[in-house]
């Protein structure tokens, strides 16, 4: 059926997400459910995507507290699937941002009325801050349910199949349980003993899932340490991103004082050296670079960017999320910056 405006808003958020995931995507068709295609450097996903709403799952007493489910409506059984595309069965929480991916494989040829299937609600809050969390029901089948960060995106969709394996094999989701339980040691990375993974595929998972819990904690920190907003110019409108002052690359750690909330533009401007935050958190513009362009007429609309920069940065309310001095110092110096004036 055509897209409802619901399912228009549900649908811009897979978009936002394959976008934050690193790939871009493009729409095949406009009804329930949806084609998509996402891609990226030559490589290319075809998606089916189901997606409702997450809500709670039903009346006090007759349902377990702290469950969400989705309720599939306005399809006809069974769910599509076939070859050259995977068929993804999801759920959204609009006040965590976090989806949920459910197997597909388990879905029923006939259904009722008005069919669900359930996550809980610490599954999903384990995934705003480490990517993923994992819930496999005690019950009927021990479905896993896989709650998911929007950056995690097309790690789960590329993923999909080998996630839901793990529901056969109870002590591997201990593993993952295990890599994504809170934890206030970010930097420490967690051993993983992958000979108890039984397939190859099942132990990539276990790695993605690793990678991706520093990455989503960083991410989910420093975002919510600068409210959302760019540091060099204040802008919201769900246009920015956590980056690294010290890269990763560099032995950055993923310390909220290592991170800088920067909107697209200014993020790749500091990336290449363009604009610079220095010890005492001075924003500075590369006088050179900026003379360069001026004299191979490239400068247009430079004095907007130059007045949309702050002065100085903008900073988290608490004292203690601030840039670190030294990260800044260094980060200069990663860009080509010279620190002993600054």
């Amino acid at each position: 059926m055509p897209l409802s405006a619901d399912k228009r808003e549900l649908m811009a958020r897979v978009q936002e997400a394959v976008n934050s995931s690193g790939w871009q995507m493009i729409f095949e068709n406009d009804e329930h459910p949806c084609f998509v295609r996402a891609f990226r450097d030559g490589d290319s996903v075809r998606m089916l995507v189901y997606i409702w709403r997450l809500t709670r799952g039903g009346p006090t007493g007759v349902r377990p507290e702290g469950e969400f489910r989705i309720q599939i409506t306005s399809v006809n059984p069974p769910l599509r699937t076939g070859r050259g595309f995977t068929t993804l069965l999801l759920g959204w929480h609009e006040d965590l941002e976090v989806f949920a991916g459910f197997d597909v494989s388990r879905r029923p040829e006939r259904w009722g009325a008005s069919p669900s299937v359930q996550v809980r609600e610490d599954t999903l809050r384990l995934a705003t801050t480490n990517g993923f969390g994992f819930y496999r029901r005690a019950t009927g089948t021990g479905e896993l349910a896989v709650a998911f960060a929007p950056g995690s995106f097309m790690d789960y969709a590329t993923n999909q199949a080998r996630f839901h394996e793990f529901a056969e094999h109870p002590d591997e989701v201990r593993v993952l349980n295990h890599l994504t339980r809170e934890d206030d040691d970010i930097d420490r990375e967690r051993h993983v003993d992958l000979d108890r993974i039984g397939s190859h595929g099942r132990r990539q998972v276990v790695r993605t899932v690793n990678e991706r819990r520093g990455h989503e904690n960083f991410r989910a920190r420093v975002l919510s340490a600068y409210r959302r907003h760019c540091a060099m110019c204040a802008l919201q409108l769900d246009l920015v991103v956590a980056a690294h002052i010290v890269p990763v690359e560099e032995h950055g750690t993923n310390e909220t004082t290592n991170g800088l909330a920067l909107c697209y533009l200014h993020h790749e401007a500091y990336d290449r050296g363009f604009v610079i935050a220095d010890h005492e958190c001075h924003i500075r513009v590369n006088e050179i670079a900026l003379e360069r362009l001026r004299r191979i007429q490239r400068n247009s609309k430079e004095q907007e960017f130059l007045q949309n920069l702050r002065p100085d940065l903008f900073l988290p309310e608490r004292q203690e999320d601030y840039p670190s001095a030294h990260y800044l110092r260094r980060g200069m110096e990663l860009r080509g910056w010279p620190t002993h004036a600054a």
